[in-house]
């Protein structure tokens, strides 16, 4: 776990007896990614570290991003145990080994539409991925070469909202509460419904049969995943 002092925490699943403690340069607000023995982290420094789970020594860390805003501290690492994914201020989805931290590529997003609030989703060799900016643009990313796959256009603002996926349908939801199901196939935006009044900024969620979503209005939203032709809200 990480607190607001810049330390990463490694405590005791028996008693919650501190193990080790890690200190980065800023404070943490990713989410911390476990991996081959291995915590990845994303600061406010605009470090991604790789820490021993066991010792808390440092394995590798690298930077990204012009500036300590949101970069890769709010997008979340993701990983397919070889790469790890990460957005940052810089407009760029860098992907770097897992082993080393050595970059393997990077993609920068389309003007004034920068990658670094929404976390990425990793699912399958593909990594999606929405964009910060006015179009809400959502990219589907080979994971191997990161050669986008497809762009898909949601028309609205996206912000800390990131993906899920289910029954072949992304699904995510832009800052002003309109929620979209985007083939996975093709990246065609196939239905849409807006919320009521309340913005979002969490991440979707997806039993497999359902997605979740949840609003600043202080309600939970529950939505069929397969597309119907007339989205209703599920009680």
């Amino acid at each position: 776990t990480a607190a607001g002092d810049g330390k990463v925490y490694a405590l005791s699943l028996r008693d919650g007896s501190p193990l080790w403690e890690f200190q980065t340069g800023m404070f943490v607000q990713s989410r911390i990614v476990p991996v081959r023995g291995m915590f990845l982290v994303g600061c406010w420094d605009n470090h991604v570290y790789a820490l021993d789970a066991r010792t808390g020594a440092l394995r590798w860390k690298q930077r990204f991003g012009r500036s300590f805003y949101y970069a890769p501290a709010i997008g979340s690492p993701v990983t397919d145990g070889v790469r790890v994914v990460v957005p940052s201020n810089d407009g760029v989805l860098h992907a770097v080994r897992v082993a080393t931290g050595e970059v393997l590529w990077e993609l920068a997003s389309e003007r004034g539409n920068s990658f670094g609030y929404p976390s990425p989703l990793l699912q399958e060799g593909t990594v999606y991925c929405g964009a910060l900016g006015g179009r809400g643009l959502v990219y589907a990313v080979d994971v191997r070469t990161g050669q986008p796959q497809w762009v898909a256009e949601t028309g609205q603002v996206l912000y800390d909202s990131g993906c899920t996926l289910a029954q072949g349908y992304l699904f995510t939801a832009s800052v002003h509460g309109r929620v979209y199901w985007i083939d996975q196939r093709s990246g065609r935006v196939v239905q849409r419904y807006q919320l009521s009044e309340g913005h979002v900024f969490c991440v979707p969620d997806t039993d497999g049969e359902r997605f979740f979503i949840g609003s600043l209005n202080g309600t939970v939203y529950a939505f069929p995943a397969r597309v119907s032709g007339d989205p209703q809200e599920v009680r």
